[in-house]
């Protein structure tokens, strides 16, 4: 006699439980197929697939599960979880708020809503979900660490840092908690307190944290090279190390070297050692896409080309460039877009309406990347390798036979399977084709198509807290561009002109009193000019640079973005081009637009044309509105690019 329904699913739970997930998985199906309602066989059949990383099939199972048994809470985990990992996270919030109905009282429902919202990008929300767990549950440290991991997300470090320690203070080692803690602790450039964190979270991620620790302001360009021959001779120890990363999203989960770019120097030895290292520490970043494999390509009439980012949507990497990949010749080009986990706004509906194909990629590593690989590239675009961790880990697999990073991060990524760094002629210095592991491509028009801003709301320099009888200069940088030989050029713009005060936007509180600190050491006597605003919502950004007399570049990193909004309001803009890219993309700018009279040939130079441009700023404000329009909305831009695309695979056929 053949076992009972019962049997079966209790043979199945055997195998499940003791680890055989092929046996228990042919156990399970044949008890959903003699009971095509049994809830329970269909959920954990749903499980079993999810264990095996077959998230869509697990989705389809978990799906019936609900259908079979709407009232179980379970059930409807077991979907949310499983739509998380394909990365339809509204519906996994769905899935995770019908098991809140039907368990009001368990922090579980609201913990998995609030993660899901989280990877959503709604993010306000998903803190509302983790505060239900709270009242709930007041000593939930997964709760306090998630709380502190969107209150992270949404730019508030204070809040954060608070909520980490609150999770350690219930769960002393509690590992993400001290993994979350010493990341923010990163961030903020506090290697000290990083460093205490991250000793106490196992694992060879943690060690490659550790190794790879960098101050975010940096004291003096001695201390510049002590940490940069540290971050070697760490880097160097690491490749004999023997532990392994198995997931380097969630063992890593933080980019090892962002701060180096800001250096002013040479970063392509330490970019290409490190991925090296990493390569070595984590064997799995070593993939090779089907279709990327000898004899396997066969691209089509139109070039499929796929873009990866975490920043298509109302962020500064999506102001350039969703109107330069929206404006690509269609009768060539299908556009394939792969948004990593992000918010889903009115700029990112923009692009998902644009694409040809709209693919919302799972928050998985190993399941993100097999999406790509699906979709079959021919070239795979990375706009902004180097800004967060995801593209940056993705782009070590080949997962399109020619494999491209632009300029959003205007850094090297020393990344063997990236093989062109797409920049421009205008910005690029005579070597710098050294500069790069990949090849570099000069295009004869920035990688960039931005959209002239709308005016500037109406505030005056009052509303943001300047005497009338100032004049002011405004470098918006985030502080930790601001190089050290810096201070030496606004030390000279302020002794120049006693009615001088340069402002400086606070993104960080640990940032502000690490550079007043530094002020106060390198240029005591003019310190007290240099004033600090709070972050503030774009509109008012906008109105801030209409209200400047003048914008200083950052010589060593140069603004883009910042550059073009202010140009937009008609506000001149000073800078002093340096020995590589990143510091001559302002310089690169101007001149496009023939204002070449504000791009300085030397330290001195800068300060007295700020100061000139400072005291009579009218004929340049109209200089400005009569020659900016050029860089705007540069419909060439995409057509740049698409022929370099071409190119491209011409040669990689060839």
């Amino acid at each position: 006699m053949a076992p009972r329904r019962d049997e079966l699913f209790h043979q199945a739970l055997t195998l499940h439980q003791a680890g055989n997930l092929p046996g228990a998985e042919l156990i399970y199906r044949k008890v959903a197929a003699k009971a095509p309602r049994h809830g329970e066989a269909l959920r954990f059949l749903a499980l079993v697939c999810f264990q095996q990383q077959r998230y869509d099939e697990a989705a389809e199972w978990a799906s019936k599960a609900t259908e079979a048994a709407p009232d179980s809470a379970e059930a409807w985990n077991a979907l949310g979880n499983t739509l998380a990992a394909i990365g339809r996270f509204d519906d996994a919030a769905r899935a995770f708020a019908r098991m809140v109905d039907l368990m009001p009282e368990a922090p579980v429902s609201y913990l998995n809503l609030g993660i899901a919202l989280r990877q959503g990008g709604r993010l306000e929300q998903a803190v509302e979900a983790f505060e239900a767990v709270l009242k709930l549950q007041p000593d939930n440290a997964d709760a306090l660490n998630s709380l502190g991991s969107v209150l992270h997300d949404l730019r508030r470090p204070d809040e954060a840092g608070k909520a980490f320690r609150a999770a350690l203070a219930v769960a002393p080692n509690h590992p993400e908690a001290l993994r979350n803690l010493g990341i923010q602790a990163r961030e903020d450039g506090a290697v000290a307190e990083a460093d205490r964190c991250l000793a106490k979270v196992p694992g060879a991620g943690a060690r490659i944290l550790r190794a790879t620790l960098l101050p975010a302001i940096v004291a003096d360009e001695a201390a510049i090279d002590e940490c940069r021959t540290a971050y070697r001779t760490n880097l160097d120890a690491l490749t004999t190390m023997s532990q392994r990363v198995a997931d380097p999203l969630v063992e890593i989960g933080q980019l090892p070297q962002f701060y180096l770019g800001y250096h002013g120097r040479d970063d392509r030895p330490l970019q290409e050692l490190l991925s090296k290292v990493l390569r070595r520490a984590c064997p799995g970043l070593d993939f090779t896409a089907p279709h990327c494999r000898p004899g396997a390509w066969q691209p089509g009439r139109r070039l499929r080309v796929g873009v990866v980012s975490r920043h298509l949507h109302d962020h500064t990497i999506g102001r350039l460039f969703i109107p330069l990949l929206a404006g690509l010749p269609r009768e060539a080009i299908e556009l394939v877009v792969l948004a990593l986990p992000s918010p889903h706004d009115a700029m990112a509906a923009e692009i998902a309406a644009a694409a040809d194909v709209y693919i919302r990629l799972p928050a998985v590593f190993g399941a993100a990347r097999e999406a790509i690989a699906e979709a079959a590239l021919d070239v795979l675009l990375y706009p902004d390798i180097g800004m967060e961790p995801f593209s940056y880990f993705l782009a070590h697999a080949r997962l399109a036979p020619v494999q491209m990073v632009s300029l959003g991060h205007p850094v090297t990524t020393g990344i063997p399977t990236v093989d062109a760094f797409l920049s421009a002629a205008a910005f690029e210095p005579a070597d710098g084709e050294a500069h790069y592991g990949e090849r570099l491509l000069r295009l004869p028009a920035p990688p960039l198509r931005f959209r002239a801003p709308p005016a500037a709301a109406g505030m005056s320099r009052e509303d943001f807290g300047f005497d009338a009888a100032m004049r002011v200069y405004l470098c918006p940088q985030t502080l930790f561009k601001l190089h050290p030989a810096f201070d030496a050029v606004l030390a000279d713009i302020l002794r120049r002109d006693p009615a001088a005060i340069v402002a400086l936007i606070a993104n960080r509180p640990s940032w502000r009193a690490a550079l007043e600190a530094r002020f106060a050491a390198t240029i005591p006597d003019v310190a007290g000019r240099i004033g600090f605003l709070k972050p503030m919502p774009r509109p008012d950004f906008l109105a801030l640079c209409a209200a400047a007399d003048v914008v200083l570049d950052v010589p060593q990193f140069s603004g883009g973005n910042s550059t073009l909004e202010t140009l937009a309001m008609g506000t001149p803009v000073v800078t002093l081009p340096t020995g590589f890219m990143r510091g001559r993309v302002t310089a690169g700018l101007l001149g496009s637009a023939g204002l070449e009279r504000l791009i300085a040939t030397a330290a001195a130079a800068y300060a007295a044309m700020a100061v000139a441009v400072a005291a009579d700023p009218q004929p340049w404000r109209r200089e400005v509105a009569a020659r900016a329009g050029v860089l705007f909305d540069r419909a060439d831009a995409s057509l740049a690019l698409a022929a370099a695309l071409a190119a491209a695979v011409e040669e990689r056929r060839g």
